[in-house]
């Protein structure tokens, strides 16, 4: 009921009208005493007892008045014979025409007269309803009448896909009427992971019947009984980045980011570090221990070193600027990429260093969660205002359409991202980076893995010529990998050679970046939720929530952020920018913030000397142009403004 249709004015506490589709249509709303009104009925002048009852949705305050209505048809009487008049509800008048309506009303006054009683007949009627059929069910989830937990954009397409491949292999079943024929014909060619998530989906929906309805044995437990344990879902917590000290792969993640976005130029003489003990032809490896590969006297390169003959720059891989500041954001923040992406500058309170997240997954619709800023987060929050437009409403934009920036944008740059930092190996600046390997603690041990590159079966697979001078097979291998990165995981006829299947678990995808985020947090013993920023359930977590203030929270957040720096640092740093105490932020300087930042207990530079940052320069010339990358070089943006919100970060100049 629109507010517009709201009746001004005194009137009686009994009104009349009559019925007509175009005057229901302009029924009117009360609006006087508000503060004790529950409903009002408005009686056909007409037909006795019938009716179209008003009732506002939602708690009232004060004198306010209600946004939104409900509307039904009612009629009132007195079954023959019994003295107790009872009053039976029908359709919303909005929904159906007048002349259905008065149909039911007559057919509602007939069982009076003959005695029975409306509402007890429809409540019989209901037990005896058959049950819901799997589709309708599906639907009622899809779309809910009653539960107003709306579900993610994602989910509902997840959820659709599901039903139409049940209405297309078996029709529309309910669950007690499931053959197992049925049974073999929805579970049949479906891989692991795909298996265990339709199978949930069936079982949430099977879940949602009344109890009569309910099978003896669940779905879940059908399945297993008649086809075995299904198959146990992959854990996906490994797939973060290495995250303590002296593990370079956030340093990894850091380079690669600027290589995609700037671009990289081979330089004339510069040779491939292409060292990995999987090469070696004249040793058998498979039944070397750990130990004794280490002892291993590693100088064979992958096929032969090269060396390149001429300068050659290789364009970027990333075009806006605004995807890598996403994926920045997404790191220190813990926010998921549907958060980032529909953030809007009016979100943004600068002057209090909040940032505030309206529509958060596992929160109530009208709660907002407030993020505090760091003199990181801001810098990037900065950064990227600098460069916006006067009407600019979100805050990543398409830089050429000034429209909101999509994930689809930021899926292909994070595999881009992803191939870069596993072919750091082929870049001179920084001699002790190596390319991001599957090295993990446990790999140690699995000789067939350890300082493996994961690119390396599809790198063998291009077939190009590994003898070529570096400036012509670097460039081409990357274009090759980065077109590789638009290859389907479902039409590829080995997933082994898929980059997308390749890079999936390698840490770069938004949950491998946020759990890298966490387990930071964990290893300072700080609480995870600062980042997950889930409900509190144990008695710890709540005892967290109820203690933590903005400013407690703001400072954890500032100690997890100057840990990744100092990690970044200690890979990418040189000895002219740090002492005992400090050192200069790459992250700052990144987004033009110069600043200083103090050393934490972990920091040492003793591994990774001679790692120059800002050695590399970005040349961009038709000479050196590759055609197959038809983007452009972005110069630097201005400085932004000096947000800082931390007193632990020292100001300087470099």
């Amino acid at each position: 009921m629109d507010k517009a249709n709201v009746l001004k004015g005194n009137f009686s506490t009994k009104r009349t009208l009559h019925f007509t589709d175009a005057k229901i249509k302009k029924i009117s709303t009360r609006s006087q005493k508000l503060d004790n009104w529950k409903e009002e009925t408005v009686w056909s002048n007409k037909h006795v007892g019938f009716g179209i009852r008003i009732s506002p949705i939602g708690n009232q305050s004060g004198h306010q008045l209600p946004a939104k209505f409900r509307l039904r048809y009612i009629t009132t009487g007195t079954p023959k014979g019994m003295a107790r008049n009872i009053k039976i509800i029908g359709a919303d008048p909005t929904t159906i025409t007048f002349s259905k309506a008065l149909s039911w009303y007559k057919d509602q006054s007939a069982m009076l007269q003959q005695g029975i009683n409306p509402n007890q007949s429809n409540r019989e009627s209901r037990t005896k309803t058959d049950e819901l059929s799997i589709l309708e069910l599906g639907e009622a989830e899809l779309n809910p009448v009653i539960d107003n937990k709306k579900l993610a954009e994602a989910t509902k397409i997840h959820y659709r896909s599901h039903l139409n491949q049940i209405i297309k292999r078996i029709g529309d079943r309910t669950f007690n009427d499931l053959t197992e024929r049925d049974l073999k014909a929805l579970l049949k060619d479906r891989n692991a992971d795909h298996l265990r998530n339709f199978v949930a989906f069936l079982q949430r929906l099977e879940n949602k019947l009344p109890p009569r309805f309910k099978p003896e044995e669940t779905f879940t437990t059908r399945c297993e009984r008649e086809f075995g344990k299904l198959p146990k879902r992959k854990s996906r917590k490994k797939q973060t980045l290495a995250y303590e000290p002296h593990q370079q792969q956030i340093a990894q993640f850091f380079l690669a980011l600027q290589y995609a976005y700037n671009g990289y130029t081979v330089r004339e003489g510069s040779k491939a570090r292409w060292e990995r003990i999987d090469t070696l032809a004249m040793t058998d490896i498979k039944n070397l221990s750990a130990k004794e590969l280490d002892r291993l006297d590693i100088t064979e390169t992958y096929g032969q070193e090269t060396s390149a003959k001429k300068d050659c720059f290789i364009k970027p891989t990333i075009t806006h600027r605004a995807t890598v500041d996403a994926l920045m954001l997404m790191f220190l923040t813990g926010l998921r990429k549907k958060n980032v992406f529909e953030m809007k500058w009016e979100d943004v309170l600068w002057e209090d260093n909040t940032l505030l997240i309206p529509d958060m997954k596992m929160k109530d619709d009208d709660e907002v969660v407030k993020i505090p800023l760091t003199v990181y987060t801001k810098a990037i929050l900065q950064y990227t205002k600098s460069d916006s437009q006067a009407d600019d409403v979100y805050v990543f934009v398409n830089k050429n359409s000034r429209k909101q920036l999509s994930i689809g944008n930021y899926t292909e740059a994070y595999r881009r991202i992803a191939v870069w930092a596993c072919m750091l190996d082929y870049t001179d600046e920084y001699p002790n980076i190596r390319s991001l390997t599957l090295d993990r603690d446990d790999d140690r041990d699995k000789p067939k893995t350890y300082k493996k590159n994961p690119l390396d079966p599809a790198i063998k697979a291009t077939d190009l010529d590994v003898y070529l001078s570096l400036d012509k097979f670097f460039p081409e291998l990357i274009r090759s990998l980065i077109e590789q990165t638009y290859d389907s995981m479902k039409q590829a006829a080995d997933l082994n050679l898929n980059i997308r299947n390749i890079v999936k678990g390698l840490g770069f995808n938004p949950h491998g970046l946020r759990r890298t985020a966490l387990n930071v947090a964990s290893l300072l013993l700080l609480n995870p939720n600062i980042f997950l920023r889930h409900e509190a359930k144990t008695t710890g977590q709540k005892h967290y929530t109820a203690e933590t203030t903005w400013d407690l929270e703001q400072k954890s957040l500032t100690r997890c952020h100057e840990y990744i720096d100092n990690r970044i640092f200690e890979s990418l740093g040189n000895d002219t920018e740090h002492n005992e105490k400090v050192f200069a932020s790459p992250i700052l300087k990144f987004y033009e913030l110069p600043r200083f930042i103090p050393q934490d207990i972990y920091f040492d530079m003793s591994k990774h000397k001679e790692n120059q940052i800002g050695n590399e320069e970005n040349i961009l010339s038709e000479q050196y142009q590759l055609e197959d990358y038809p983007t452009e070089f972005k110069p630097a943006v201005g400085s932004p403004e000096d947000g800082s919100a931390n007193d632990s970060v020292y100001e300087g100049d470099f």
